[in-house]
């Protein structure tokens, strides 16, 4: 079958099939073309003759490509072009068909191909400008918008909670309960409660929504769930995988309103060890809804920051989350603490960047999230069902790939077997390094991406032999699954309410919600790409400090300010630079000049596409790479400054000022990469950059007439 991007010639084969062409060559007949490769690989067989080793292929169908596409239209006279935002087919013209509303120039519409084969797009609809860069990624990844009517239906059936003594569910009305989130959060899914337990340990409780209550395993709304399988969020806009009648509204754990939860009591020794579980459907009313920012002024001495009847609730929070931190120290789990790089955008717009800054706050949630996941994955291992959060241990290429980043810069790369506790003494070096936090992704990217997967291996990043996802079932799928394993395992009226086919071919299931997991995730990078090139649109031809992020043979990949990242290309460092792929790093073979990851550059923004979300760099002037003083401890490039000796002969007894200037650095031998030119004879050019003498000229002595 062929699809749009192929774009074949088509011919009808069928009228064709008994005449003959009054020119050019014949039609090729598949059933009667001959079987064999090139003439000059068939070594031995004889002419026309065939052999099973050079038998062709059939090529491999081409991958699926959605068929409603965002493109922008520009207008020339009564004939409409149209450039799609998607990055396989952005360079390819095609005809936009206009309807019964007109186009005008520069215009975004949503489109899809009049055929298969056909470069003609009909117009479906008109897209805001605004509204495009996130359309497009939600049309390309096929992401579900629109809500189908049952399930609307369904949704507005659903009545608000109400505390029924004889349902059997543990009142936890009274308690001082929390909930602690970001400031711009909607759906409140999670609360905390903390107190002190015998000998120095914690009682904590943590409680989830519960989903399962109104989310009936086989009803529409649980249909329409698994096909999303988790919420994606937007700079602009988010698609939840429940509806907002659910996610905000009834499952939301709102202040000062009872709410059906699942939760679990945890007692955890001094040492920040679980010591026993116990899981129960409850109700809880929130005491306060507290956001992360006003926390954490509260720990820092602002009294005002938090209602008066919750803050010593929050002092026992703190108190527990310091035994965890340090049990989780002690097990050297992987802590990158990469800061989040926020967008702030206004009619589609970036009218703003700012980091979240993650302080204790964060962190004490953070901790107790775990630990809940922890308890659900201990439950699950004993009952049976359920899905696990695995983390595979990084493979041997990665790690490869990874010491040649960091090799250079004086770090050492555990070995595969190296376990978590040598990856927390890298991550500790390296916090005092200049480029920190790129050098910090690096080891992001060559660790395994987390997947679901019914059979348990253990989470390596996290340093835990059992880990699940329970804390979020509003977003995540996956953690209404293991809500339903473990409410099935309760006796009474309050267990029991999963349907075995649900609850039957976990792995297939898992495998569905792994790749709604990456759809997301590509669909949210693709809309801010697009954002980012959209807004540095306009500083085309201006100069940046950036930092090298990644190196590739055709170039390397830099970014500005943490936000923008784009393409700093092989053809534009010129002849001077090399690639070194041992030391994976681009070297200047004449002068000084190493570009390598965590080294800073500076840079001129040479293009800027916001239908492709690309942006491609250049070097800045001559001395493009950006040193200091080698009086610190690493230079401008990453690499660490070697240790100082006073040079021989230095007269002794001068004071530590003419010492200091007399010292020169350790000479450290490294290899020159490049050929130096030959010398040649008088009148030659042998060595010339194009390899080869002028014409008229041999290089022979000149003989006299």
């Amino acid at each position: 079958m062929f699809m749009l991007w192929e774009l074949p010639m088509m011919c009808d084969i069928g009228g064709m099939k008994n005449r003959k062409r009054p020119y050019g060559p014949q039609p090729r007949n598949p059933e009667k073309e001959r079987v064999g490769g090139h003439r000059s690989d068939r070594r031995g067989h004889g002419r026309g003759k065939s052999d099973d080793r050079f038998e062709r292929k059939p090529r491999p169908p081409a991958p699926d490509r959605p068929t409603i596409m965002v493109a922008q239209a520009w207008r020339e006279g009564a004939y409409i072009r149209g450039r799609v935002l998607q990055r396989d087919l952005v360079n390819i013209d095609f005809e936009i068909v206009e309807g019964d509303e007109p186009i005008l120039h520069g215009e975004f519409v949503e489109v899809e191909p009049e055929s298969q084969n056909s470069k003609r797009l009909v117009v479906r609809k008109k897209i805001p400008a605004q509204q495009a860069a996130t359309w497009a990624a939600i049309c390309n990844h096929g992401l579900r918008v629109e809500w189908p009517a049952e399930v609307d239906k369904d949704a507005e059936k659903l009545k608000a909670y109400t505390w029924d003594n004889a349902e059997g569910r543990a009142d936890w009305r009274k308690l001082p309960i929390v909930t602690i989130d970001g400031a711009d959060a909607r759906d409140f899914d999670d609360a905390v409660w903390a107190e002190p337990w015998e000998e120095d340990g914690h009682h904590i409780i943590v409680a989830i929504a519960d989903v399962a209550h109104y989310v009936k395993a086989g009803s529409f709304l649980d249909t329409e769930a698994v096909t999303r399988g988790n919420s994606t969020y937007f700079p602009d806009k988010v698609l939840p995988m429940l509806p907002e009648r659910l996610s905000n509204d009834l499952c939301s754990l709102r202040p000062h309103e009872d709410r059906p939860v699942l939760g679990v009591e945890m007692w955890v020794s001094a040492q920040g060890r679980l010591l026993r579980h116990e899981f129960k459907r409850a109700t809880i009313h929130s005491a306060a809804r507290l956001t992360y920012d006003e926390v954490h002024a509260y720990f820092e001495g602002d009294k005002t920051a938090v209602p008066t009847d919750v803050q010593d609730a929050l002092l026992k929070l703190r108190a527990a989350y310091a035994v965890l931190a340090k049990a989780r120290e002690r097990r050297g789990a992987l802590d990158l603490d990469i800061p989040e790089v926020k967008l702030d955008v206004k009619d589609g717009k970036i009218v703003g960047v700012s980091t979240r800054a993650r302080h204790e706050a964060h962190r004490l949630i953070e901790e107790l999230m775990i630990l809940a996941n922890v308890a659900a994955a201990e439950r699950l291992s004993r009952v049976g069902g359920g899905l696990y959060r695995i983390h595979p241990e990084p493979t041997k290429e990665k790690l490869e790939n990874l010491k040649a980043s960091l090799g250079p810069l004086g770090f050492t790369v555990p070995a595969p077997n190296g376990g978590p506790k040598a990856w927390a003494k890298l991550v500790a070096q390296i916090h005092e390094h200049p480029a920190a936090q790129t050098l910090l992704r690096a080891i992001l990217q060559s660790q395994q991406q987390a997947k679901y997967d019914p059979n348990n291996i253990g989470h390596y990043g996290l340093a835990l032999p059992l880990y699940s996802h329970f804390t979020s079932p509003i977003r995540r799928y996956a953690d209404l699954i293991v809500h339903r394993a473990l409410i099935e395992t309760f006796k009474g009226p309050i267990g029991g309410d999963v349907a075995p086919e649900v609850m039957g071919d976990l792995a297939r299931r898992a495998e569905q919600i792994n790749a709604t997991e990456r759809k997301s995730q590509q669909a949210e990078w693709e809309a801010r790409d697009r954002m980012v090139a959209q807004h540095f649109a306009g500083l085309v031809g201006q100069a940046f400090d950036a930092v090298v992020i990644s190196v590739v043979p055709f170039g390397c990949f830099v970014a500005v300010d943490g936000v923008a990242e784009g393409l700093l290309p092989k053809w534009d460092l010129g002849r001077d630079w090399v690639y070194v792929g041992s030391l994976s790093c681009w070297r200047k073979t004449r002068g000084k000049g190493t570009l390598r990851v965590g080294g800073r550059v500076a840079v001129i923004l040479k293009e800027a596409d916001p239908l492709g979300g690309r942006l491609t760099f250049g070097l800045a002037g001559d001395t493009p790479v950006l040193y200091e003083d080698k009086t610190g401890g690493y230079r401008a490039d990453g690499t660490p400054v070697m240790p100082k000796e006073t040079p021989k002969g230095a007269p002794k007894g001068l004071p530590a000022e003419r010492n200091a200037e007399m010292e020169r650095p350790v000479r450290v031998h490294t290899p020159k990469y490049g050929k130096k030119p030959k010398r040649g004879h008088s009148g030659t050019t042998m060595g010339h950059p194009l390899g080869r003498a002028k014409r008229g000229n041999s290089g022979k002595k000149p003989t006299r007439g």
